[in-house]
């Protein structure tokens, strides 16, 4: 699934895309899904698979919209 269809903000999606980044990786789809609607997961996979991206656009996610309100 491409970072687009999450509806994130313009910023964090300029920056993602701006670094080459298009599609998710099989773990950020399975979690950014549910983080960015605020559930709790927990994730055991490989270096390499993108855990840390997920968790990190959830928070700068979280932030632009608490900087908002």
């Amino acid at each position: 699934m491409d970072f687009i269809k999450l509806n994130l903000e313009p910023r964090l999606l300029h920056g993602i895309v701006d670094r080459g980044y298009k599609e998710m990786t099989a773990v950020q789809e399975q979690t950014l899904t549910k983080t960015l609607q605020g559930m709790d997961v927990a994730v055991q996979s490989q270096t390499g698979t993108g855990k840390t991206a997920a968790f990190l656009i959830t928070l700068f996610e979280r932030m632009f919209h608490d900087s908002a309100s």
